[in-house]
């Protein structure tokens, strides 16, 4: 029992050592930061301090913390905690979940146990005979730091020198080699801390009484932030001459984006989402779209747009924005999907619009977790009617509501082989209605019941589909579907070659797709021709109603009277031999996806 006690108060005694850790993150309020509750974010820059930069953040809860161990970071670089991390420093692109995990960043015990028994870890060191560029010394590194005034430098380092002496060889040495230390991401024991930021401050505020700091420029009050990472790095040196002091250099990761959050809240609990994918090619034509769905709306309705989306320029962004701010219910907002996707080998096809932003749809449960059911429309539609009649859909235990498409039962009469493809990939029989994936309306809770997010995306890397993410959707979703009206994906009659081949369909098909046309309540333009470029093809005359009053008018114009110009001389080799809507294209599409399943 004695014994048994004495354990207990061990394991105690360790597990509050453990828990006793904080990361302060210096970031802006943009910024998205790792949930696990052992970092801090502080904003950097903000308050009286504003002249240290990003130790700015750090001289805020420098007094504050009653932690055993203090650690800093900076929302765009932390220390590595992965256990199996061997290399020096690694870039991300984006920031997630997953990344997270990777390099031990979303589980506080996992930082806990890396930090227990040391006095100090510190990020790594860089060689500069191996970057690029490469220098002689840091020395050389130093003095090339853009907006650093010389006499600055010089003074900065009399200081050091003058009031701490024994960093006098530390600090020769260190300039004349060539292992420089780009950042302070360091955790350490608490006295540690509090000897390193008296150090610290107090050579910073030294060094700042005798100038004139208002009349710096921001890229040289930016510049002084080099003589926090030096008192660091020789700061560290001098803990690391302590034979008992446990010291270890870590790698470090740093990620090019941090503004993108891991999700969306609900802007209210009875709000409609209706969810978009485009990229700057296509945001005048999402613009018009948008414009005919405001048109529609409802005062008695909430409608929350989200634009999936990783390209979009400041100038299409505020267009949106300015567009859905006229309407009182309408919340519009943009989402990068890039983390999610990233890495993942997704088959594309430029030539027939398949681009990385189809596959966007599969990723709105992780993005939209609030929400039960959501509204997926493509942006290459014009709405006619109010979309909350659309979102009224009852669904059932089904887990995606959808309108067929009408052209396929008679594109399987005409092409025996993809009839054996439907059969033998897609495990669809003659009578199983095959989807339109225009527009969607996704019962999420559903969806995520037949596949996570990670096994749709996995799903969407096999290169057998012919119609990519369509396909997928419906395999997966066989005997999931509720089938939608017609007229809430009319598709166009494009090139006037899609009815001939409805026409040859079983005709009650044909009757349900001729009577949507008479009134449609979403008009869809699927396939190659497009109202922007054939200003005379079917339905294109609603999209230019719609373009008029849309704040992309101009460009819309601008892209119609350019292309016609460089239209045949930006085509591809393939375009020109197999140009879109040919008999030519459809024999190599054949003998292309003959090849791929061989």
């Amino acid at each position: 029992m004695v014994l048994y006690e004495r354990i207990t108060q061990i394991n105690d005694k360790v597990e509050s050592l453990m828990s006793s850790v904080e990361i302060v993150v210096a970031g802006i309020p943009q910024d998205v930061f790792p949930p696990a509750e052992i970092f801090s974010p502080a904003v950097q820059g903000e308050g009286p301090c504003v002249q240290y930069g990003i130790f700015s953040a750090l001289h805020l809860v420098w007094k504050k913390s009653s932690a055993a161990h203090i650690g800093f970071c900076t929302s765009h670089e932390y220390l590595n905690f992965a256990s199996d991390a061997d290399t020096k420093r690694l870039v991300e692109s984006h920031l997630s979940k997953t990344i997270l995990d990777k390099y031990g960043l979303d589980d506080a015990t996992k930082i806990r146990k890396a930090v227990a028994g040391f006095d100090l870890l510190v990020s790594s060191t860089q060689d500069l005979k191996k970057g690029t560029p490469s220098f002689a010394s840091v020395n050389e590194r130093i003095r090339s730091t853009p907006g650093l005034k010389k006499d600055d430098l010089q003074e900065f380092l009399s200081l050091i020198l003058t009031t701490y002496p024994e960093y006098e060889s530390l600090l020769h040495e260190y300039v004349k080699g060539t292992e420089f230390r780009a950042d302070s991401l360091f955790v350490m024991k608490r006295n540690l801390f509090d000897e390193y930021c008296t150090q610290l401050f107090g050579l910073y505020d030294e060094f700042f009484a005798a100038r004139a700091m208002r009349d710096y420029s921001k890229a040289e009050l930016v510049a002084l932030q080099e003589f926090g990472h030096l008192v660091t790095h020789l700061f560290f040196l001098h803990i690391r001459q302590d034979s008992s002091m446990k010291v270890r250099q870590m790698p470090t990761v740093t990620f090019e984006e941090t503004a993108t959050p891991f999700s969306l809240k609900a802007v209210s609990k009875d709000a409609i989402p209706v969810v978009f994918a485009s990229n700057e090619h296509f945001a005048p034509f999402l613009g018009v779209c948008i414009q005919s769905m405001l048109e529609q709306t409802s005062p008695e309705h909430v409608y929350d747009i989200v634009v999936l989306e990783s390209n979009l320029s400041d100038d299409s962004k505020s267009r949106l924005l300015l567009m859905a701010d006229r309407w009182d219910t309408v919340s519009l907002r943009f989402y990068n999907p890039t983390a999610m996707i990233s890495g993942r080998k997704l088959q594309k096809n430029t030539t027939d619009h398949i681009s990385m932003e189809t596959y966007y749809r599969f990723l709105i449960g992780d993005i939209l977790p609030e929400y039960e059911k959501v509204l997926y429309l493509d942006c290459d539609t014009v709405i006619l009617s109010d979309v909350a009649e659309l979102f009224a859909t009852d669904l059932g235990s089904c887990a995606i509501g959808a309108a067929i498409d009408p052209e396929i039962p008679g594109q399987r009469r005409d092409d025996p082989s993809l009839a054996t493809y439907m059969r033998d990939v897609l495990h669809m029989e003659d009578d199983d209605p095959y989807l339109q994936a225009g527009v969607l309306v996704l019962n999420l809770p559903g969806m995520n019941k037949l596949h996570s997010v990670d096994e749709w995306l996995c799903l969407a890397g096999e290169r057998r589909y012919r119609y990519n993410d369509q396909d997928i959707l419906n395999k997966e979703c066989k005997g999931h579907l509720h089938l939608l009206p017609l007229n809430w994906n009319t598709v166009v009659n494009c090139n006037d070659r899609r009815l001939p081949i409805i026409e040859r369909g079983p005709h009650p098909v044909l009757n349900a797709y001729l009577e949507a046309r008479k009134n449609p309540k979403l008009v869809h333009y699927a396939g190659f021709e497009k109202p922007w470029d054939a200003p005379f093809s079917d339905f294109a005359y609603l999209f230019w109603d719609f373009a008029s009053r849309s704040t992309f008018s101009d460009r819309v114009l601008a892209m119609r009277v350019g292309e016609q110009d460089t239209r045949k001389k930006n085509q591809s080799f393939a375009q020109r031999m197999f140009p879109r809507g040919t008999k030519r294209r459809a024999m190599a599409k054949k003998v292309y996806y003959w090849i791929s399943r061989t």
